[in-house]
């Protein structure tokens, strides 16, 4: 008898796992691929980031719009990843952010660039988007994150 409740217990403890909501819903993404510059030069060893520039929705139940990445090769090319690699970003409004690559042993400082904004958008073709990233520099001195001090201490509370 106690075995028949054991095994009646497990059944109904494993058939409530399965009875959760499914994960995140992921949003409809666009190829992305480009090329970045900086003060005119490709540049590379470094991330690239694309953070959202709308306000997020409030609505818990509405997929929301995820940050971009990627590894920008020697060259100055990416392709950006949002949910697994190559899949591109979800269309809309990003800021562009660059920081050294922390994957490699020997990090190369990334200089600290002005506020950059890109638009993605929409394809009906299927074909990657391909951008051409002109970041400007802000003469500040390099550092690992891409951001200067002073505009670190602007952000802070």
């Amino acid at each position: 008898m106690k075995y028949a409740a054991c095994l009646l217990f497990s059944m109904s403890a494993f058939a409530l796992v399965g009875c959760g909501e499914e994960g995140p819903v992921k949003l409809k993404t666009v190829p992305v691929k480009g090329t970045l510059f900086v003060d005119g030069a490709p540049t590379g060893d470094c991330t690239i980031s694309f953070t959202p520039t709308g306000p997020a929705d409030t609505d818990q139940k509405k997929p929301t719009k995820h940050t971009a990445g990627a590894t920008v090769a020697k060259d100055g090319t990416f392709t950006l990843k949002t949910y697994e690699d190559g899949d591109g970003a979800v269309p809309g409004k990003y800021e562009v952010s660059i920081a050294s690559d922390m994957s490699k042993m020997q990090m190369t400082p990334t200089k600290p660039t002005k506020t950059y904004t890109v638009e993605i958008a929409s394809t009906s073709d299927g074909k990657p988007q391909d951008l051409k990233i002109e970041l400007e520099s802000t003469g500040a001195e390099g550092n690992l994150t891409g951001t200067s001090s002073e505009a670190m201490n602007k952000k802070g509370p």
